[in-house]
């Protein structure tokens, strides 16, 4: 039976950039999909908003869960937002940890359904990186190594797809992990024989593309210089702003079946 699959998306500090995530879930071309949106600065509600757990619904498939308790680590924030994922959403059967600073092409889900019907994880084994030259996108493909990456943190870990009875029975990320969580996800998964299926080798174009701007990564506000995130959050609340989904115009057409050179959203 395909799996119904929900992408769930931490958004604190990336207001600017949430736009994006909605645009590229509306984009992807499989039916059964949900999206959850966990915002723990309380940025995305009403100034009536009471309580400390408020709800803006995007569609009838997208939700935004604001709640008044910032979330000590990445690995228990992750965590909570599959929690919420399956209670907003009770028929979903597996999760996708989407990034919102990096872009899905609009297979990306049915690669990844395809992979979850063969396997309890899906992880390409070719991504792209995504750079921005003169205003245009440039893109490049990137080998994951698969299993002989597990020592670096170039896993690419927001174009992976999880079974939640997989994820759940590891017992999910490591709670109080901040820039590890998914490598010492990556490694429960393998000590427990949760096998990955790779979309790329069942003919799939590589979905999922790693961002990059003027040569400078917007996802290293978590970087290799402060593995455990302290500094990063400490930026992150200082520049935290009101609640307001900005606007943001893509740069490509996600209708268009040839966005990227080369790439369609049809097997090799």
């Amino acid at each position: 039976m395909p799996p119904s699959l929900c992408c769930c998306t931490c958004a604190y500090g990336r207001t600017e950039l949430l736009a994006r995530v909605v645009t590229c879930f509306e984009s992807q071309d499989y039916d059964n999909k949900y999206l959850l949106i966990l915002d723990d600065g309380w940025q995305f509600t009403p100034p009536e908003a009471i309580g400390d757990c408020h709800h803006t619904w995007l569609s009838d498939r997208a939700c935004i869960v604001s709640i008044r308790p910032r979330q000590p680590a990445l690995g228990a924030k992750r965590n909570l937002s599959v929690r919420l994922a399956k209670a907003i959403f009770p028929n979903i059967t597996a999760f996708l940890p989407i990034d919102s600073d990096d872009l899905f092409m609009s297979w990306h889900l049915s690669a990844s359904a395809a992979a979850l019907e063969k396997s309890e994880w899906s992880r390409p084994s070719v991504v792209l990186s995504a750079h921005v030259f003169s205003n245009q996108w440039l893109f490049t493909q990137n080998y994951t190594g698969r299993k002989e990456d597990q020592t670096t943190q170039r896993m690419y870990h927001p174009s992976w797809a999880i079974h939640l009875d997989a994820f759940n029975r590891v017992g999910g990320y490591p709670e109080n992990e901040s820039g590890m969580e998914d490598k010492h996800l990556m490694e429960k998964l393998d000590a427990a024989g949760v096998a990955h299926a790779d979309y790329c080798e069942l003919g799939f174009q590589p979905g999922f593309a790693y961002c990059w701007e003027a040569g400078k990564s917007i996802s290293s506000f978590l970087g290799a210089h402060d593995p455990t995130g302290s500094l990063a959050w400490a930026k992150l609340e200082k520049k935290l702003e009101p609640a307001t989904l900005k606007p943001w115009t893509p740069s490509f057409d996600l209708s268009d079946p040839c966005i990227l050179p080369g790439i369609r959203p049809r097997p090799f």
